[in-house]
This record gives C-alpha cells, structure tokens and sequence, in this order.
C-alpha cells in the first residue's frame, strides 16, 4: 500500500507538471484576441474619425468657395467668405453684399503703429458699416457654418497683405468678373494640418499637408500654429 500510494503521488506530480508546461488554455488565448482586436478597433476607430471629421471640415470649406466664385457673378455683386476666429466653437459665412460698382475699404494694420481710442473707434465703426452691407447667403445656407467637433481653424492669409490671422475676423472677397482674393485657409485636427490655397482666377484648391508629431512634448495648439506658419510661408513664396 504505501509503494502504491508513492506512485500515485508522483503520477499526480507528472501529470501537473504535463499540465503546467501545456501554456494557455484555448480559451484564453480567444480572449486575449478579442480583447486586443476591441483595443485595435478603438484606436483606429478614433483615428479614422478624426481624419473623417477633417475631410467634412475641408469639403464645406471647398464648397464655400466654389459657390461663392458662382454667386459673386450671378448676382454681380460682391461676395466674400467671412470668418469668426474668437468665437467658440468657430463659424464662418458666405455672404453677398450691394449689387453695382461697391468700393472696398482700405484695411488698416493695427499692429504697425500704436492706435488711439479715436482711431480705435473708428476702425470699429467702418468695420460694422461694412458687415451691415453684406448679407448670408441664403440659398447655401441658414446660418453661420461650423466645423466639425475636434477641428480648427488655425489661421487665415489674404492677398499680399503678408498676414497670417490667427484672431479676428477676417474676409476674402469674390468678384462679379469671376476673380476672387487670393488666400489661405489653415485648418487642423488632432493628427494634421491641411492649408488650403486659393488662387485669385483659377478654380483649383491647393492643399498643403502637414502631420503633428504625436510624441513631441509641445502642446497641439502650439504644434497646430506651428505647422500652420510654415504652411503659410511655403504658400506665400508661391505668391
């Protein structure tokens, strides 16, 4: 009895050990598969989505200035695409403004010399005196454009006014000949940054790419302006 109960002891011994050095049972290796496949999922989910967004953000602005060029000749009139930086989230509107011969103001550089509460007052006043001449676009749409959720836009350039506005509100203008200012719309998610570049006659749309590095240590709106100045210098020499 007791060399049977030894070799019963060292058969339950072996047949652990078997046991033990077989690894993961195939139940745990299928979980360990799922678990991974919902983590893969959920990361690339989020970046499909974010690059989704963008492309949404860039073909409204697309479809703004195409329409806008139209509109302008249709109505011969002035139309322009006019952007509210400081607002939260940001929007921005096509707008008509008198249809015939309308001289635009000449605009002013506020940071090239020091403004007095007058002058201040002023620019304030000829600006809303030009916002009450022009009107949204009705028939594209309702009220004032927003972006997608997770999308900015970084700054704007108009012209050779060899500024890149990253507050306010600025405008570029389409005309009834079928010309239109040249300008550069910079916008960005959490992944890239995608300049857009208007020329003054042809319909084309440049797009300038840029891709944020995910691990440096700057924070994404320093990186977004970042990318977004050296889209616009680039875009500026092409000038």
């Amino acid at each position: 009895m007791r060399i049977s109960t030894t070799k019963t002891l060292k058969r339950s011994k072996l047949i652990a050990l078997s046991y033990n050095r077989k690894g993961f049972s195939l139940i745990e290796i299928l979980v360990t598969l799922i678990l991974v496949s919902l983590l893969f999922a959920m990361v690339a989910g989020g970046t499909l989505s974010s690059s989704a967004k963008l492309d949404e953000g860039l073909s409204l602005l697309e479809r703004s200035i195409l329409f806008g060029k139209d509109e302008s000749t249709l109505r011969h009139s002035l139309t322009r695409l006019h952007f509210l930086l400081d607002k939260s989230p940001q929007e921005f509107a096509l707008e008509f403004g008198p249809e015939g011969s309308f001289v635009l103001p000449e605009p002013v550089a506020e940071e090239s010399y020091a403004l007095s509460s007058g002058q201040r007052e002023q620019l304030e006043a000829q600006k809303k005196d030009l916002d009450r001449k022009f009107n949204r676009v009705k028939e594209f749409q309702d009220k004032n454009n927003k972006l997608p959720d997770g999308i900015v836009i970084v700054g704007v350039s108009v012209g050779d006014r060899g500024k890149f506005l990253t507050v306010g509100e600025p405008s570029f203008y389409f005309y009834p000949n079928g010309d239109k200012d040249p300008a550069l719309i910079v916008v960005a998610s959490a992944e890239e940054v995608i300049g857009l570049g208007i020329g003054p006659y042809e319909d084309d749309i440049t797009r300038y790419i840029r891709s944020i590095d995910q691990n440096a240590r700057a924070e994404l709106q320093a990186q977004q302006e970042e990318l977004g100045r050296s889209i616009w210098e680039e875009w500026s020499k092409q000038q």
